[in-house]
């Protein structure tokens, strides 16, 4: 694919998320008006001040009623700033994309490990693979990652060591990662770096994310897409082609429902690899449970 064939399809699909965000801005800012316009009318009406001054009251009395019982013999109040917190997360996916790369055609199972010490993480990752279609073994994968996150910063930046294991399979690979993330009032933009240690290559990430509000059944949801770019390095390794230039492009959607027992996640993303001669455009679908700790 030329260069100029790469370029206008990137901006094909920009300009599709573009007009589909507008959209969505502009359906999203007609229903909550109409929300505020509804709740407005009658008697009794609930106002942002009354709100306010309920939860000043409440907030008020309870700090009344801890000092009042730290006062008294054997009893102990404790604040909710637990600085050892976690999540365990199990994944089904439709496939395994991988940077625009298909790892894996077939159904999988992912399986995370998150544990945060205040600004420090660790994080295992682990892909389960079973038989293909074929009745042979697949490729494992094992991550290990620890890092750490800026979270006093504008941005929250994070920077990370990565391991990529794969028992019986190919070799073992280390990443180096940096990312940050910031709201802009229309969403949230982000910028994720890797650089591979053995190969001497970086894959950049630009991303942006916007909420959308007023779905059914779901707690939140959110519009995504993603640019990758690899570098000379990077791309000879892992396409045979040594020049820099746009790897993948997704565009997707998720959602979170949260029940008494766990978290669920929805996610649908079209994935196109720019760059890459091997590999179709695809469309994945993914659904999580996470237990937080």
């Amino acid at each position: 694919m030329s260069y100029e064939e790469k370029t206008k399809r990137l901006i094909k699909y920009t300009g599709f998320f573009l007009v589909f965000a507008a959209l969505l801005v502009f359906t999203g800012t007609k229903v909550n008006g109409e929300e505020t316009a509804i709740g407005s009318e009658g008697a009794g009406e609930l106002t942002v001040e009354t709100v306010v001054n309920v939860i000043t009251t409440e907030e008020s009395l309870t700090a009344a009623i801890a000092e009042s019982l730290s006062e008294v013999p054997g009893v102990v109040i404790t604040q909710d700033n637990q600085k050892l917190k976690g999540s365990v997360t199990a994944t089904v996916a439709s496939s395994y994309i991988w940077r625009g790369q298909v790892i894996d055609k077939n159904f999988c199972f992912f399986g995370d490990i998150l544990i945060e010490y205040e600004n420090f993480f660790v994080d295992l990752w682990a892909y389960r693979a079973g038989k293909d279609r074929g009745g042979e073994e697949r490729l494992g994968e094992i991550d290990f990652t620890a890092g750490y996150s800026f979270s006093n910063i504008p941005g929250a930046p994070t920077v990370s060591v990565i391991s990529y294991q794969f028992p019986g399979g190919s070799s073992n690979s280390w990443e180096v990662q940096f990312g940050i993330e910031q709201d802009i009032g229309f969403g949230s933009v982000g910028f994720n770096s890797f650089f591979d240690t053995e190969e001497q290559g970086f894959y950049n990430s630009f991303a942006y994310a916007y909420p959308l509000e007023s779905l059914p059944l779901v707690d939140s949801a959110t519009l995504h897409t993603s640019l990758g770019i690899g570098s000379e390095e990077y791309n000879e390794f892992y396409f045979g082609d040594p020049e820099a230039g746009f790897n993948d492009f997704t565009l997707g959607v998720s959602a979170d429902k949260s029940l008494s027992f766990a978290d669920l996640s929805f996610d649908a993303t079209y994935s196109d690899p720019l760059d890459s001669k091997l590999v179709d455009p695809s469309l994945g679908f993914s659904v999580s449970v996470s237990r937080s700790f």
